[in-house]
């Protein structure tokens, strides 16, 4: 019996310990079986899928000493959260030059520097200019802008596919001619992951040629008008993005390419889209420098005119007839009526970015055009989303008051009325309780 009774429980121990062995493994390779709750599950690390947090806050790109950062699929990317110093910054946590991210925008802007703002604080570049005069038309818009300098058509199109998620009105594109062909082009030819715009396969990326930056002081030309106004040129490195040239052909019609992909990504979802050219600091004072007398002009800058004319009066057409709701606004012509006056657009150096008055000639041209597109609600009731003013208001331009008045309240078709998110009546200003002056509006 002692035999007996020593060899049972030397099996009971052998299988309880062999059962503690198999639910470990269980509770390790299947925790989900055993019931175990999410918020006690811990997940190993895939490289091939990094931590959402630590690719947002990189410590690399925080403590970057770079305004540019490498990427691989934009090629480069702003740092993220730079302070504003003068003409850069400040940019949010995406890198983008912006005060912050939004939830939700109306109107989105991509471009590279010219749309940035390079020589301006953020207040006096064009996207923020534009913002303003459709404030002043009592627009109740959020605009946000995801441009980088160094960036062409290619950036452009990845960036109008992540623009989706604001669910916009519009998206607006702003190509440059000034660099945007050769850059659009070295990119697609250059990186495997938009080899489908090679559409010229006899190309190669060592068909680019080389350019050389900052202009060579030989080939620029400095020049003072009458008026009082002065600039420099810098026509040879503009000119080669402008030639007439296998390799700018394709670039531009890269871009072409590239604004047909981002219209047929946003058709459907019913965003807008608006394209536009900026054109380059020589083109601009075309007009002033064939008015201005005794000016001995180069050949290489008559060259620059005649082929960056050819060039936009080609894109621009093209632009022109993709259709399927999208517009194309001309700037050039405004930009040129404004050099005309006495006025400085640019620098008085060799920089072929605007100054304020050059950004806020671009802004009034663009939102002249589009602000049509904007819903206008300037007076009447609406819905508030918000967590600090809930429920019904009453607006009338900038101001806003709160409805308490259930009988008003019942008349009125709520399910029908405007909504206002939290954003946009963070730009009105409260006033208290309607019935204070529900009289006033009445007797209208």
């Amino acid at each position: 019996m002692n035999e007996k009774l020593k060899e049972y429980t030397a099996i009971g121990l052998i299988t309880l310990f062999l059962l503690s062995i198999a639910l470990l493994l269980l509770r390790y390779l299947a925790p989900g079986l055993l019931g175990q709750g999410t918020d006690l599950q811990l997940v190993q690390i895939d490289k091939k899928v990094p931590p959402f947090f630590d690719n947002i806050f990189r410590d690399e790109d925080i403590k970057s000493m770079e305004f540019l950062i490498q990427d691989p699929v934009f090629k480069v990317r702003a740092k993220p959260l730079l302070p504003e110093m003068g003409g850069i910054g400040p940019h949010d946590i995406l890198g983008f030059r912006n005060f912050g991210v939004p939830n939700h925008a109306e109107i989105v802007i991509v471009g590279d520097s010219q749309t940035y703002g390079n020589n301006a604080p953020i207040i006096y570049n064009w996207p923020h200019i534009f913002n303003n005069y459709l404030d002043s038309k009592n627009k109740f818009i959020t605009q946000y802008t995801m441009a980088t300098g160094g960036w062409g058509a290619i950036q452009y199109f990845e960036a109008a596919r992540n623009a989706s998620v604001f669910q916009p009105l519009l998206l607006i594109i702003a190509f440059y001619t000034g660099n945007d062909p050769l850059e659009t082009f070295s990119l697609a030819y250059g990186s495997d992951l938009w080899a489908r715009y090679r559409l010229n396969t006899n190309l190669s990326a060592n068909d680019a040629p080389t350019v050389e930056f900052p202009e060579p002081k030989k080939y620029q030309w400095a020049v003072s008008f009458g008026d009082g106004v002065s600039t420099v040129f810098t026509p040879k490195i503009r000119g080669e993005n402008n030639l007439q040239s296998p390799v700018v052909d394709v670039g531009y019609k890269i871009m072409l390419q590239v604004a047909k992909d981002i219209r047929n990504i946003l058709n459907p979802i019913n965003i807008k889209t608006i394209y536009t050219i900026i054109p380059t600091k020589e083109l601009v004072y075309k007009d002033k420098v064939n008015l201005e007398k005794g000016l001995s002009t180069p050949d290489h800058y008559k060259k620059l005119i005649a082929d960056e004319e050819v060039r936009i009066k080609w894109f621009s057409e093209e632009l022109s007839k993709i259709g399927n709701g999208s517009v194309y606004i001309d700037i050039v012509e405004p930009l040129q009526k404004a050099a005309l006056n006495r006025v400085m657009l640019y620098p008085k150096n060799e920089n072929g970015h605007p100054v304020l008055s050059g950004y806020a000639v671009i802004a009034r041209a663009i939102a002249d055009t589009i602000v049509k597109e904007i819903p206008d609600f300037t007076q009447g009731f609406a819905v508030a989303e918000s967590a600090s003013y809930p429920g019904l208001i009453f607006v009338d331009k900038k101001k806003f008051w709160m409805v308490f008045d259930r009988e008003l309240i019942e008349k009125l078709n709520v399910n029908e009325l405007p909504r206002l998110r939290e954003d946009q009546l963070k730009r009105l200003k409260p006033m208290g309780n309607f019935a204070q002056v529900q009289h006033i509006y009445t007797k209208k």
